[in-house]
């Protein structure tokens, strides 16, 4: 497995490369990404007009799995959720 630093990233990026990552942990994506695409059951999902990464019935679909954002001190952060929460 190839382990790069996101500060190399971010230089390539300045540099004008594209780079594409495939990341699992949509927390360290999130971070350090700028454009999203979600693969499951081969299929592709891409984030609609106006729709936030940060909605958790998006997540819920893209993992299968229920997903709770929580914004601490004007960070956002993704976790599993044992079940469903009402909203």
């Amino acid at each position: 497995m190839l382990q790069v630093e996101p500060e190399t990233v971010k230089g390539l990026v300045k540099s004008g490369m594209t780079v594409l990552a495939v990341l699992h942990d949509p927390n360290i994506a999130f971070r350090y990404g700028q454009e999203f695409l979600f693969a499951r059951n081969r299929n592709i999902r891409r984030p609609g007009e106006g729709e936030s990464l940060w909605d958790p019935a998006l997540l819920s679909g893209v993992y299968g799995i229920p997903i709770k954002v929580t914004n601490a001190e004007g960070n956002c952060f993704v976790t599993a959720t044992a079940e469903e929460e009402d909203g």
